[in-house]
């Protein structure tokens, strides 16, 4: 099985976390002590529990002796309010082995704006973890809104091939370039490569809040050249149309995330 689900977790979760390789799960807060109902079989590889010691549980079962108070706070604050919560935290393994653990906690909400699950995330960072955090990449889809990320981190590529450190300002809106722009724009706009990383040992217990929106295209939607981009110095280079949902497929393929 890919995935633990309870009756009280309606299908459409499935497509959320049962393939991921991202250790994932999804806890009820309509319910007392915001349980689990529904894991990944990635969850339970990474922290060695068993469905039935995961479901019904409050996700607090992994802190142990040295998780940071902190944190944990932060977490339940960001529960209690109901917003999305990023952390770099201390958490135990079911044979009581420690891993640094990059938890997202993230609110979802149903048509009416009611809060109706959390879908939790976690990706063990190693104590010998190399600088990149997140290797170097372009998004697929149309452009990105990035909030936050006041904490150091990420790095753009220049047209010099060069690594440029960003820090916005608080309250700033990062804006990158995906593939799908690039397309539409016949590579005047190129997508724009970045890669994320890891912080200094000593600034590991420091949530550094990076939340990014895709904006991508309708699976429908025809990507064609925009015929302003097309000229004498700048020939087309993408005469053939491609849908939104063919492109995307395509470039999982190209970057192996799909066969």
């Amino acid at each position: 099985m890919a995935e633990t689900m309870t009756a009280a977790a309606p299908t459409r979760l499935d497509s959320l976390i049962a393939n991921s390789p991202v250790a994932s799960v999804v806890s009820n807060p309509r319910l007392q002590d915001n349980p689990i109902i529904a894991c990944n079989q990635a969850f339970k590889d990474l922290t060695g529990y068993d469905d039935d010691e995961i479901i019904g549980r409050n996700c607090r079962f992994l802190a142990g002796a040295e998780t940071e108070p902190w944190l944990s706070d932060t977490i339940r604050d960001g529960v209690r309010e109901r917003r999305p919560v990023l952390v770099e935290i201390l958490n135990y393994k079911k044979n009581g082995t420690p891993f640094r653990n990059a938890l997202l906690v993230a609110p979802i909400f149903d048509t009416a704006g009611e809060l109706e699950f959390f879908l939790g995330s976690q990706v063990e960072i190693p104590a010998d973890a190399p600088g990149i955090r997140a290797g170097a990449h372009g998004d697929i889809n149309l452009i990105t809104l990035l909030l936050g990320a006041e904490e150091g981190g990420l790095q753009l590529l220049t047209r010099q091939g060069e690594w440029l450190s960003i820090a916005p300002p608080e309250g700033a809106l990062v804006i990158n370039v995906g593939d799908m722009l690039e397309r539409l724009t016949n590579n005047q706009l190129p997508s724009t490569i970045h890669r994320v990383l890891n912080p200094p040992p000593e600034r590991r217990h420091i949530p550094r809040y990076s939340m990014p929106f895709f904006l991508h295209l309708a699976s429908d939607v025809l990507i064609e050249t925009l015929p302003g981009c097309i000229d004498a110095d700048h020939p087309n280079l993408y005469p053939s149309p491609i849908t939104a949902n063919d492109f995307l497929v395509q470039r999982l393929i190209e970057i192996g995330l799909k066969t």
